[in-house]
């Protein structure tokens, strides 16, 4: 029986008992006492009235003590013991109308823990709470006096306080999301980087209606959380941004999950610098909108990996660009070399994502010693572990990986060296100056000098003029791409290039 039932039993139990003894003491006492009938009947009378006044109380103070409690549960979360988004619209009313009256500025703080569902991959869910807990204290020392702090469930926090100045809760944000990174740490994984992002919105500056303001700090949380760790403050544009994405998200949703021709697989060629030779493509996706037009993809890529259609999205360019190059006689023995693939960083560090991947390259398993699949510096330092079991699992099928963007994240050259690496992409960022900047010109020589060391390949990113082609040669960089090569393609443009080529 659980613990309420039991409750309850014991109190209609005890109610029952308390009524038979009333009942019994009361009549033997009026009887002893009383000896005119007509005065027992009048003392009866008033027994069984105040026994219904009694218990009329009793209930009415057991009654409000549930609803008090019943109440105090609603206002408070229970993983972290903070009032929740009950508490916060009762109390936002009246904190903003104090602040209103005397003439007073409050900053709304809207805080996220970044990729908060690896979290739960790494180490489970009770490590998810756990975590939550010990974020929820954290953000208990760093409130600021006569704050309100509030946790709106999941890993959404909200503190509401006065502030002097945008500048003032620019701050305060910065050492949230300090401390998170210092303090915090994955059960599982010690080589994980929590962040926290965090979105501001002021009152009465951006808006004086508290719905608005709430809505407005998380049009700010959105653009903060495309930089992990990121702090945004609230401007107009940034919400009309939020509609836009709003409705990107629910479109791309459909078009990915009907598999619509709304979306179309290029290729790039990566060439051998020196012979100009081509030695690789990389599949690209654009999204054909049909009202949109041309959607971007550093627009609908985020949606992508937020909304959950990422893996449908890669399912369809990995299958699209190897269907479409094996049917044109481009993959394989005889073919431009390697197929390169972007895998998201939402894709590294699930089991369910690398059994997901393993069952979408099983029908193509003849062109797995083809394929290259490019992880983010970032990705793949933030959770080594996973990211390696990856690697290795689809390493053992005969792919490749490399890494993407290399020189913009902080790698440790000791975790680096624990992955099968093939491949590093030197970012486009230190080849757009070359051959002039010679802070660029000096990482790119170290980053090939390493790579060397390592056994990998280098292919620079971005090429756009001989100037840069000719000082990454002469930095002994075997391999590049850009649009001084050539713009992204489809597969009949590649297909007539790689003939030209074959026969020149």
């Amino acid at each position: 029986m659980k613990l309420s039932a039991r409750s309850a039993l014991k109190v209609t139990l005890a109610y029952v008992l308390v009524g038979v003894l009333w009942i019994l003491l009361s009549d033997l006492l009026v009887t002893t006492m009383v000896s005119s009938p007509e005065q027992q009947a009048v003392w009866q009378l008033i027994k069984g009235w105040l026994y219904v006044g009694t218990t009329a109380v009793l209930l009415y103070l057991m009654t409000a003590s549930v609803v008090r409690q019943a109440r105090a549960s609603s206002r408070l979360n229970i993983l972290s013991q903070l009032p929740g988004r009950l508490a916060f619209e009762e109390d936002a009313e009246d904190f903003l109308a104090q602040a209103d009256h005397r003439s007073r500025t409050v900053s709304l703080l809207l805080i996220d823990v970044d990729d908060f569902q690896s979290v739960n991959d790494i180490s489970g869910y009770h490590g998810g709470d756990r975590l939550i807990g010990s974020f929820a204290r954290l953000l208990e020392t760093q409130a600021p006096e006569g704050a309100g702090l509030y946790h709106f469930g999941g890993d959404k926090f909200v503190i509401l306080s006065h502030a002097s100045s945008a500048a003032e809760s620019a701050r305060l944000a910065r050492q949230i999301g300090s401390r998170v990174s210092a303090e915090l740490s994955v059960a599982g994984d010690a080589h994980y980087s929590l962040s926290a992002s965090i979105g501001i919105a002021s009152f009465p500056d951006d808006t004086r209606e508290q719905s608005e303001l709430l809505r407005f700090a998380d049009a700010a949380l959105q653009r903060a959380k495309r930089e992990k760790g990121g702090v945004c403050h609230f401007h107009l544009d940034l919400y009309e941004r939020q509609r836009w994405l709003k409705a990107i998200s629910q479109e791309l949703g459909v078009a990915v999950n009907s598999r619509a021709e709304q979306f179309k697989v290029l290729f790039q060629p990566q060439y051998e610098l020196r012979s100009h030779s081509i030695s690789g493509v990389e599949a690209l996706v654009r999204w054909h909108h049909p009202e949109r037009g041309v959607v971007s993809p550093d627009d609908f890529i985020p949606v992508a990996e937020n909304n959950g259609a990422i893996f449908p999205l890669t399912e369809l360019v990995v299958c699209q660009s190897i269907e479409q190059l094996s049917a044109q006689g481009l993959l394989g023995k005889g073919g431009v070399g390697r197929l390169s693939v972007n895998i998201s960083e939402r894709l590294v560090g699930s089991e369910l994502s690398c059994v997901r991947m393993e069952e979408m390259l099983e029908p193509y398993a003849e062109f797995m010693p083809y394929l290259t699949f490019e992880i983010t510096e970032t990705a793949a330092m933030e959770n080594v572990d996973a990211c390696l079991e990856m690697m290795q699992r689809l390493c053992a099928k005969g792919a490749r990986f490399s890494i993407d963007d290399f020189g913009t994240g902080f790698s440790s050259l000791l975790k680096l060296k624990q992955l099968p690496i093939h491949e590093l992409k030197i970012d486009r960022s230190f080849v757009d100056e070359l051959p002039d900047n010679k802070d660029d010109l000096a990482i790119v020589r170290t980053t090939i000098l390493m790579a060397r060391e390592l056994g990998v390949d280098v292919v620079a990113e971005g090429i756009e003029n001989v100037e840069q082609e000719q000082a990454l040669l002469a930095q002994n960089c075997s391999k590049g791409q850009g649009y001084y090569f050539g713009r992204p393609m489809d597969i009949a443009d590649l297909k007539a290039r790689f003939e030209t080529a074959r026969q020149a």
